[in-house]
């Protein structure tokens, strides 16, 4: 089970922005890993539109991660079993 923020989580999908504004660093994190990094912001708009901006081709790095793991496990069919 992931672990719960104890700040508020403005977007859950990813990359996540989470609002840090509350504390002495008065920030938003948007949160790309794995693909990508953290990067911080003042405002919730300037994260939601680099989020949107940069981080669309999300849903490309899982297809590629769903397409690599298909590939293999068809490889793995294909091969002759040892003896």
């Amino acid at each position: 089970m992931p672990k719960q923020s104890k700040h508020p989580v403005i977007r859950r999908s990813w990359p996540k922005i989470i609002d840090y504004r509350d504390t002495a660093q008065k920030c938003l994190m948007l949160d790309a890993r794995p693909h990508g990094k953290r990067e911080y912001f003042k405002t919730v708009g300037e994260a939601k539109a680099r989020a949107d901006q940069d981080y669309s081709l999300g849903t490309d790095h899982r297809w590629h991660d769903l397409l690599a793991a298909n590939h293999v496990n068809r490889s793995g069919q294909n091969r002759p079993a040892h003896n």
